[in-house]
């Protein structure tokens, strides 16, 4: 028994996973040779060769071309399956997934053709593996003209009552100013369906002080930069804001050389709400699991501290109180009999060999 072992035999929330980051290769070249793409798409080996070695930093451009390959509502289902098996296997019980619509109409589906076939998938996925997913319906960076359109599909009452929990933003921040999403935030604020935007600062741009200005949000997705800002440091500490980080992000794009060097502890100790996630599992080629097991061997982070972001991975999800509560106490309990079962004759965070 290990420290590895306990992690992957905990219970765990997912609240930090896009879907168009989450297809497996394998999957998606299935679905493509189905659907005859080697004989329609020129571009089709330079994307196959793309999703073997996945560019964090061209993202949007390949998340865009193979969602071309899936041309019926049910090879949509099949990846939403497909994510809810991946995520079982880390015994995640409970997912809030980012997803971009317009990556999906654009092949000429309807809103109603998309939803029903999301639906579907984590449908099969409860009843097959017991893992519930919802929906964090994101507008993409580069498409401020889709924003109000996003905004309409997660806030009308069939998208709600099916699973849709909240509204997110993603992509480069270079793509447009945060002010041409506003109206969107907005009106999902007024509608009373919480907001989650991904947000970074850089050397030359302060975005996350603006973004809880303009966007109201609920939580904060990556925050590079929060470190460095006193201010923001303080107000999402008061206000009770989560942070939710992907450590394999950081490192893919290039803001830290190596995990050890993410400033998480600098966070930690401010009192920010902190939640860890995978992000893009396929693109980054990491899970829950690994992103775990690196705060503790790599960050220096107590075993302890580790299950408090864990578990605040439930105590900050959307869902409603009562179901809140309810999972937060089944997995404390669990963490209780299984840190005697796994890490009884090992120190802390240490591994049993």
């Amino acid at each position: 028994m290990s420290l590895i072992s306990y992690l992957e035999s905990i219970p765990k929330a997912e609240l930090y996973v896009q879907l168009e980051g989450a297809m497996r290769s394998k999957t998606l070249r299935m679905i493509a040779e189905q659907n005859e793409v080697p004989y329609s798409d020129n571009d089709y080996q330079q994307w196959l060769d793309a999703l073997q070695s996945p560019d964090p930093s061209a993202y949007e451009t390949l998340a865009r071309a193979v969602s071309r390959w899936l041309q019926t509502p049910e090879d949509l289902a099949r990846i939403v399956y497909d994510l809810g098996v991946a995520l079982s296997k880390q015994n995640v019980r409970y997912a809030e997934v980012m997803v971009n619509p317009s990556y999906y109409l654009q092949t000429g589906w309807s809103f109603d053709d998309f939803f029903s076939a999301i639906t579907d998938g984590a449908d099969r996925a409860l009843r097959g593996w017991n893992v519930r997913m919802q929906w964090i319906f994101a507008i993409q960076r580069s498409e401020p003209r889709r924003a109000d359109e996003i905004s309409r599909w997660a806030t009308n009452i069939t998208s709600r009552r099916a699973g849709v929990i909240a509204l997110g933003l993603f992509g480069h921040e270079d793509a447009q100013p945060l002010g041409q999403f506003e109206r969107a935030f907005r009106t999902a604020e007024k509608k009373e369906l919480p907001r989650a935007p991904h947000v970074d600062n850089d050397e030359e741009k302060d975005e996350i002080l603006p973004a809880l200005d303009m966007l109201l949000p609920n939580r904060l997705y990556s925050a590079w930069g929060i470190h460095d800002i006193p201010e923001a440091i303080d107000r999402l500490a008061a206000e009770r804001t989560p942070v939710v980080i992907s450590l394999a992000r950081a490192v893919n794009l290039g803001f830290i050389s190596s995990y050890a060097d993410y400033p998480l502890h600098q966070i930690y100790d401010a009192d920010v709400p902190l939640i860890i996630g995978a992000g893009m599992p396929s693109f980054y080629q990491t899970t829950l699991t690994e992103q775990y097991r690196l705060v503790v061997e790599e960050c220096g982070f107590e075993l302890l501290e580790l299950e408090e972001m864990a578990l605040n991975a439930v105590r900050y999800s959307f869902l409603p109180d009562e179901e809140k509560q309810s999972l937060l106490t089944d997995f404390e309990a669990q963490y209780q009999a299984l840190r005697d079962e796994h890490l009884a004759n090992a120190g802390e965070g240490e591994s049993v060999e």
